[in-house]
């Protein structure tokens, strides 16, 4: 008796090489994506042209994973409830003229077979950037810090925006932060958020608004890995958001994820999974290990910068969410969770490591 097979299934969203867009745009390539990028497990992409000459990025939605799910018809629904609600959201940044993101430039979509809903491709378009900037560090022989700095203060400028739009993006990480070459300016660099398909916003449904968390799991904050959920709204979103903001930090400076380094200082039976008290009851152990690891962190940071990331990372990924940010904008206060101070002070870390890397190269 042969054993059953699971059907090989060939993605329509891996089928359009060549392909003509509405528009104008045609398909070209295969976006070939860095070691170093996670996430993007529903979709495909691709570099596309213009007729004008200009080339993109597209992000095609692949709905094949429904057709091998248990509940096919009910995870079709919530993959194209998912694409809706990242169109939406891009067009809600666009309108809302924020600088700091990554704006989709168009969008459309195809129907390879008629009559197959399967078939069908939901497509994004978006500027082509040089890299993401874990990509562009990992190029260099050298750690530029100078250059992660500046990148710092552009995430934190585009995190600001986007909260006072009344967006969390939480999904916050390196792959998620796009590099972008300043026309006319020779290796001057801007970096830019991107990809907003788990993002949360006030005014708008997306299907996994019920997840605990909708990012990364590498990236989780501390509370939420024990299933702690803050009652304040924008406590639980914005706070989320300048927790991933403090673990980008030390990730970038050191490769080290703030919630894993943690929780594995932890006894065993302090750990998410083991731990079956109150949440409030574990976090004098979550502090005493969060110190220890920020000790470990200043260690990876250079030393005109030392001392306030250090402070920043501590703020930032602090263990009570309600006190998560600048002492002066915690919880209660109308700038609750406002990165406006961390936004100056990040310019000033970045000009005083750009002033640094500038005299040692003379």
């Amino acid at each position: 008796m042969l054993a059953a097979t699971t059907p090989t299934i060939v993605p329509p969203a891996s089928l359009l090489l060549n392909r003509e867009l509405d528009n104008g745009w045609t398909v070209i390539k295969r976006f070939e994506r860095s070691n170093t990028a996670t996430g993007s497990c529903f979709s495909t992409g691709y570099v596309v042209k213009h007729k004008d000459g200009r080339q993109a990025f597209m992000k095609a939605m692949d709905y094949t994973r429904a057709l091998l799910h248990p509940a096919g018809p009910a995870m079709m629904q919530y993959l194209l409830e998912a694409y809706r609600f990242e169109k939406e959201i891009c067009e809600k940044c666009k309108a809302s003229h924020l600088s700091r993101v990554v704006h989709a430039i168009d969008s459309g979509f195809l129907i390879l077979n008629e009559g197959d809903g399967y078939s069908r491709v939901d497509y994004l378009i978006f500027d082509l950037a040089d890299g993401d900037i874990r990509a562009h560090i990992d190029q260099s022989d050298i750690f530029d810090s100078a250059f992660a700095m500046r990148a710092i203060h552009n995430v934190a400028a585009a995190l600001q925006q986007l909260h006072r739009a009344d967006i969390a993006h939480q999904d916050l990480k390196p792959s998620n932060v796009l590099v972008y070459k300043l026309p006319g300016v020779q290796q001057t660099r801007k970096s830019k958020l991107t990809d907003f398909g788990r993002a949360w916003s006030g005014d708008l449904k997306a299907p996994h608004d019920a997840a605990i968390f909708a990012g990364d799991p590498k990236y989780i904050p501390f509370e939420l890995m024990y299933n702690e959920k803050p009652q304040n709204e924008k406590t639980y979103r914005f706070g989320t958001d300048l927790f991933l903001l403090g673990s980008l930090i030390m990730y970038l400076f050191s490769r080290v994820y703030v919630s894993s380094a943690v929780i594995d200082r932890l006894e065993v039976q302090h750990r998410p999974g083991t731990f079956r008290d109150p949440y409030p009851d574990v976090i004098p152990y979550l502090e005493n290990a969060f110190g220890a690891v920020l000790t470990e962190f200043a260690q990876s940071v250079p030393e005109p910068v030392r001392q306030e990331l250090v402070e920043v990372v501590g703020q930032l990924c602090n263990p009570r969410p309600e006190k998560r940010g600048h002492p002066d904008h915690v919880e209660g206060r109308s700038n609750a969770f406002s990165l406006e101070r961390y936004i100056s002070l990040f310019d000033l870390l970045a000009v005083r490591l750009e002033y640094k890397l500038t005299r040692t190269s003379k």
